[in-house]
């Protein structure tokens, strides 16, 4: 490792020392870049040498030759489009491959022009792929992959990271920790909070080496595995029981979970003999062994608990996280992986989704693990139940620079087959707590979907799902789903669809109880979407009506956040891109377990289609017929010559009168640290500072223009009025207490969750306040460098930085030089309440926060670069979003972080 680590210092100094020397020889420079450009010219490859020549153009702006093939350029490019595009139609479904036909062939042109005198520059040397003129470390992983691969039928692939840190007072070697991030938009617990004073961050500091390799044997069969080493492949626990300090009171069995990513314990949640709640915190661990730790449990339970006693770790190495067979034939093929991940999971495409529904950051229903029901000693005995459980699966995640990659593994296997017009899929699996020897199980579930077309417009499907709840060697929990959908045609684009199912679940747990109900579901509509680039007039629409029963147990997918309600850049304007990801969860539609949901939405595009309006309309009620919601949203875009852009959005959230001692906004099991309690529970906690008969409707105006001045200059400003008073950070003061509660003769244990300390937030009727944001973006010098300066003033001075409303000033730049050298610069000025002062020491802390961040990538290659990083800020290599803006942290990190990758 100390190897690693001065070669890859040495190679990061070289790296900067060339970069120095090379500005202050400018014309080398230039002649450089412009032999690279037209080197990428005659191969063809005009966009990565129209980035040399401009790079030429700021060092020199009247060189001849990088301005002569900059314009020839940019006018083959638009004789090749204009080219493709008269010989297809631009409306029909094969006019991408004739385009792409008609540049390859012009390319062709190119590469033959390039070997005649005129057009040759083979006299030239070339540019070489890496400026330091030696191997990099990845030129020997490319090297030993190619030896394999000639050797062995087998297809090699994989990454090689070396990572590290350095702070003023400590060098950070390992130190990564993907469940400081929290859920997407940094909804984190941790949120400034404790004496530090700011949010916590993943540092995602650590070594990597994994290998992906596939057979390619010429039959049927072939196997393949990937094997990863990095802190994640060493991991380990230690059982230990803590008994309370007068003995005999109570007790608890902990299963101290450990990673070597942090060197640290699991933070936990432990359930005591008498139904007493421990948070255990992280233990550090040293010599293979924990460091004493004390256990709290309730202070209103008067228990004191003696310490957790130092215990060793027993080690689990686990470098396999994938080992899979394959059998493949023309119509079918059968897949079994003995481990593998939750991507082998059947996500199913009926209109309820019956199996793996849920949002892409999330982890997946196959994953849960399943709790056994307990007896508590207390005072009458009573009884917890069983249920699947997600915490172990959504902590046990790797660090990584994109979403999820989840450690808790699937083993089983998949078939897949085609048989003339019936389609079958079928799954069938156990997940592995990350934690857990191979040969244990708590969970079993499985999956078949058929699908049969009866015509060209016509499709029926059937679809089941089982879950079981293992404990031991026997069967404590059962749930099955059964449905039947169909999809018809009417119309070019229009589809009428339909599903009904139902589903069962039984239990047989401790003491005798038997727990058993049945619940149905139904979906119908009329669906109508063209295709995006046919969108005119009226583009899109739909009707539809979902009822899913309270008892209705869908036990392979969750609708949580998928589709009950609608996310962040619905109710707000936003003029910047959606990732593929999120365009899928702006519109809620109502759909959940207990709820009876009647909607419509419609797209039209109207004075020749320079104005796009989107409406969305939806009523719903419980399955008792309870009224929850009703929401409307209004949004309109218009274009105002090439320049003007302007949006008007509307959003009303009509609430049913609050009821007294009940937050009327927040649902528990969407308080994402505390879901393991109420994932099933679609109730609203204790609120005491709710008074009852109150509106508490949430209602939101904004009006946005965009601008452009020139190709290099844009503005916009938004202004929104609104009295939504967010989930979060509300949702953070959040505690529960234990308590029995008395169901058809059984005493149960409950737990009641409860928020405090809400009146600091404004209570029902909410006040409505003001949010005014202006953004200019500048690209000085083309497509090479761009600054933004952002600005918002929002009244709502509790508006967090997981999105851009919260107050701030920010200033950013983007600096690509050319395809090897990118810079990132970010300053930004924020101002935010600090939640621990003002709960702790009832002390209104409003204050301002400075985020310093500077980055620089040297790419070696496409797959192979050097990073440098001081501060933090995420997303700081794409470009600014309104989907990705994320303040992770208000205050300037003092950490100094240099990362080698290497794909191969």
């Amino acid at each position: 490792m100390q190897k690693i680590i001065k070669v890859t210092l040495l190679l990061l100094a070289a790296s900067f020392i060339f970069s120095t020397l090379s500005f202050s020889q400018t014309q080398e420079v230039i002649s450089y870049l412009c032999e690279m450009g037209m080197n990428y010219y005659n191969q063809a490859k005009y966009d990565d040498a129209l980035v040399q020549f401009k790079s030429v153009l700021l060092l020199e702006p009247n060189n001849k030759t990088a301005r002569d093939f900059s314009e020839r350029i940019i006018l083959e490019k638009d004789i090749v489009q204009k080219r493709a595009l008269t010989q297809a139609d631009s409306n029909s479904i094969g006019n991408y491959n004739e385009v792409s036909a008609a540049l390859d062939e012009y390319k062709d042109t190119r590469k033959a022009y390039s070997n005649t005198k005129e057009g040759s520059v083979q006299d030239k040397p070339s540019p070489s792929g890496n400026i330091l003129g030696k191997k990099s470390p990845g030129d020997y992983v490319s090297e030993a992959v190619n030896a394999v691969e000639k050797k062995l039928p087998v297809e090699l692939s994989g990454e090689y990271r070396v990572g590290f840190g350095v702070t003023s007072e400590d060098f950070i070697w390992k130190k990564a920790n993907a469940d400081k991030e929290g859920v997407p938009r940094e909804k984190n617990y941790r949120y400034l909070w404790g004496e530090q004073g700011y949010n916590t961050y993943d540092e995602k500091i650590f070594d990597k080496l994994r290998m992906d390799l596939v057979t390619k044997f010429k039959s049927p069969f072939n196997v393949g595995t990937q094997i990863v080493l990095d802190p994640w492949s060493f991991i380990g626990h230690a059982k230990v029981t803590v008994s309370s300090t007068v003995a005999g009171v109570d007790s608890v069995d902990l299963n101290l979970k450990y990673w070597s990513n942090t060197g640290r314990t699991l933070n936990e949640i432990y359930r005591t003999d008498l139904g007493n709640i421990i948070n255990l915190n992280e233990i550090k661990v040293v010599d293979n062994k924990t460091t004493p730790a004390t256990v709290i449990g309730f202070p209103s339970w008067f228990i004191n608990y003696n310490n957790v006693p130092q215990t060793e770790i027993d080690r689990i190495y686990r470098p396999v996280r994938k080992l899979f067979a394959d059998y493949t034939q023309t119509n079918y093929k059968l897949h079994v992986f003995p481990i593998s991940d939750e991507s082998e999971a059947l996500t199913t495409d009926d209109p309820l989704r019956l199996s793996n529904n849920h949002v892409y950051w999330e982890e997946s229903p196959w994953i849960d693990s399943y709790e056994a029901s307990r007896v508590f000693t207390r005072p009458g005995s009573p009884l917890k139940t069983g249920r699947w459980i997600r915490r172990w699966s959504y902590v046990a995640r790797e660090s990584s620079d994109d979403y999820p990659h989840y450690l808790t593994f699937l083993r089983g296997m998949s078939f897949t087959g085609d048989f003339g017009p019936v389609t079958l899929e079928a799954v069938t699996a156990a997940p592995l707590d990350f934690w857990n020897e191979y040969q244990q199980a708590n969970t079993s579930e499985s999956a078949l979907r058929l699908k049969y077309p009866w015509n060209e417009d016509l499709t029926f499907g059937l679809i089941y799902t089982n879950k079981l709840g293992l404990v031991g060697s026997g069967i404590e929990a059962v749930n099955n789903v059964w449905g039947a959908d169909t999809k018809f045609q009417v119309a070019p684009y229009t589809n009428l669809f339909g599903e009904f199912a139902g589903s069962t679940f039984d239990a047989s747990e401790v003491n005798g109880v038997k727990t058993s109900y049945n619940g149905l579901a139904a979906s119908l509509g009329i669906d109508f979407k063209e295709p995006e680039e046919q969108k005119k007039g009226f583009y899109r629409g739909k009707i539809y009506v979902s009822h899913l029963d309270k008892d209705f147990s869908p036990g392979l997918s969750n609708y949580r956040f998928t589709r009950r309600d609608d996310s962040y850049w619905s109710r707000n304007i936003i003029f910047g891109k959606l990732s593929y990801e999120d365009q899928s969860l702006v519109y809620g539609d109502g759909t959940d377990r207990g709820r009876t949901t009647v909607g419509m939405n419609t797209g039209i595009k109207s004075f020749n289609d320079k104005v796009d309006t989107r409406f969305d309309l939806r009523n719903v009620h419980s399955d008792t017929g309870a009224y929850i919601e009703t929401v409307g949203r209004l949004e309109s875009t218009a274009k105002w010559g090439d320049k003007l852009t302007s949006k008007v959005l509307g959003y009303y959230q009509h609430l049913p009168k609050t009821h007294e001692g009940y937050d009327p906004i927040i649902y528990t099991k969407t308080i994402y640290n505390i879901t393991d309690f109420f994932s099933e529970d679609d109730s609203h906690p204790l609120n005491t500072a709710i008074e009852g008969g109150k509106d508490p409707s949430v209602g939101s105006f904004g009006l946005g223009l965009q601008y452009d001045f020139t190709n290099a200059i844009s503005w916009e400003g938004i202004y929104e009025r609104t009295n939504d008073p967010l989930d979060f950070p509300r949702s953070l003061l959040n505690d529960f207490f234990v308590t029995d509660e008395m169901v058809n003769g059984v005493l149960y244990d409950k737990v009641v969750p409860f928020l405090y300390d809400q009146f600091y937030f404004g209570l029902p009727p909410y006040d409505y306040y003001n949010i005014y944001k202006t953004k200019f973006t500048w690209w000085p010098l083309m497509d090479i460098l761009k600054l933004t300066l952002s600005y918002t003033k929002n009244d709502n001075k509790f508006a967090t930085g997981i999105d851009d409303n919260v107050n701030h000033i920010g200033l950013e730049m983007d600096y690509a030089l050319n395809k090897k050298w990118n810079f990132w610069a970010k300053y930004t000025y924020s101002k935010i309440v600090d939640l621990h002062d003002l709960v702790v020491n009832s002390n209104f802390s409003y204050s301002g926060h400075n985020n310093v961040f500077l980055g620089v990538r040297y790419n070696l290659r496409e797959d192979e670069s050097f990073t440098f990083l001081f501060g933090e800020f995420v997303g700081y290599d794409s470009e600014y979003l309104d989907s990705n803006w994320t303040l992770s942290t208000v205050d300037t990190q003092h950490l100094f972080r240099f990362f080698y990758k290497k794909t191969f």
